[in-house]
């Protein structure tokens, strides 16, 4: 499953998340142009990226523009982040119930932003650099 961010560049879920199914041509291209991997603590967190619910990775440094593998740590997800994902994924699948110590998928760095140019409210927005989401490959298990 594919999903891409359409609009006018306002970072947020509703209206602008599309899925698709697509071919493994895509998959095999960005596995390709996929030069580094990026783990998470907390299978919910990758799934959210996966699944376009979550369009911004935090960090404090730029992600470099392009596609990234996305790994869940051996970790379960902390307590704030666990409550930031039930707020903004209500229907998430339990985290026990995740895979760990896996790659997920693939993700594609847009551009980067500071939180003051996001959407106000929106839940992912922390910084110090908001890593824009704007592609996202869910892998098979």
């Amino acid at each position: 499953t594919r999903w891409s961010r359409e609009g006018d560049g306002e970072v947020e879920r509703s209206g602008q998340a599309r899925w698709s199914r697509e071919g493994g041509g895509e998959v095999e291209r960005a596995g390709r142009a996929a030069a580094r991997a990026l783990t998470l603590q907390g299978a919910q967190q990758v799934y959210a990226i996966v699944r376009g619910v979550k369009l911004i990775e935090n960090r404090n440094w730029r992600l470099p523009i392009g596609w990234h593998a996305i790994h869940s740590g051996s970790q379960m997800i902390n307590e704030e982040r666990a409550e930031r994902t039930r707020l903004a994924w209500p229907e998430a699948p339990r985290e026990e119930d995740l895979p760990h110590s896996s790659i997920i998928g693939l993700f594609y760095v847009q551009e980067h932003r500071a939180p003051e140019e996001c959407r106000p409210d929106y839940i992912w927005a922390r910084g110090p650099v908001c890593n824009v989401i704007s592609r996202a490959i869910e892998l098979p298990q």
